[in-house]
């Protein structure tokens, strides 16, 4: 089955304000022609809307980094998925980053990809092992949160779910994992999907590869039978190297 590619950009905690409009600017400006890949923007809360704004009638979404399960409330600093609505199209569920600083547990996660659900927007639910498990060849890890994540979940929802394996070791580090190597874990969670609910349900499923993708490897990563595209952090912060990737992966048939 043919799957739509998608290159998630996750900002994290950058740039200053100024930055990010520029950055969302030049990208706007070298982008509007290319409309074979879903390109979704994740810029910090705080540039949201202005972000939104820069891309509204063109083709490129915008996503969020995180979100609060519950509607509404006396819940300090959070943001619900009701305050996102109209803005984003995708929100990003359970990276490893939230999970390791911030304590989030694999319930938080398919909590909040409920509430990303029920509210029509599409999750980006991030799983992956970390060194120690990557060493001992164990990725029991990314596909028990897989599982856990989509716990509850209809037949009917699950094809609205992508899934983003970045293992751990490789965000961040310079050390991507290998072309092979991640097209093998991608083949695993697909299976997993198939077991979870149907062969041709898992088949629509988008699942991304993260970690270290550069210019230089995001084609290679792209060309794998099972990878559908791309979560990319530091890269996606510097304009020209992100639109040569997204460059790039559009010209693959």
């Amino acid at each position: 089955m043919k799957r739509k590619k998608t290159l998630v950009a996750n900002w994290k905690m950058n740039p200053s304000h100024k930055e990010a409009i520029k950055l969302a600017q030049d990208i706007k400006n070298s982008l509007l022609s290319l409309s074979t890949s879903e390109i979704v923007l994740c810029p910090p809360y705080l540039y949201i809307p202005e972000v939104y704004e820069v891309f509204v009638n063109t083709a490129v979404q915008i996503g969020a980094q995180n979100v609060f399960w519950k509607k509404e409330g006396a819940y300090t600093g959070e943001i619900s998925v009701k305050m996102l609505a109209d803005f984003c199209k995708y929100v990003i569920c359970g990276h490893s980053e939230r999970r390791q600083y911030f304590g989030e547990t694999d319930e938080d996660v398919n909590k909040k990809t409920k509430a990303v659900l029920n509210k029509g927007l599409v999750p980006i639910i991030c799983v992956g092992e970390d060194e120690k498990a990557w060493k001992q060849g164990n990725i029991d890890t990314a596909l028990d949160q897989v599982r856990k994540a989509v716990t509850g979940i209809s037949r009917e929802d699950i094809s609205n779910v992508i899934i983003a394996y970045e293992p751990i070791w490789a965000i961040g580090t310079g050390n991507a994992a290998t072309a092979d190597y991640a097209n093998k874990i991608c083949m695993q969670i697909r299976q997993l999907l198939d077991s979870l609910y149907s062969r041709e349900q898992a088949e629509k499923i988008r699942i991304l590869y993260g970690g270290s993708v550069i210019e230089n490897n995001a084609v290679e990563f792209m060309e794998q039978s099972e990878i559908d595209g791309l979560l990319i952090g530091g890269v996606s912060l510097k304009a020209k190297e992100f639109i040569e990737i997204v460059k790039k992966v559009s010209k693959i048939k």
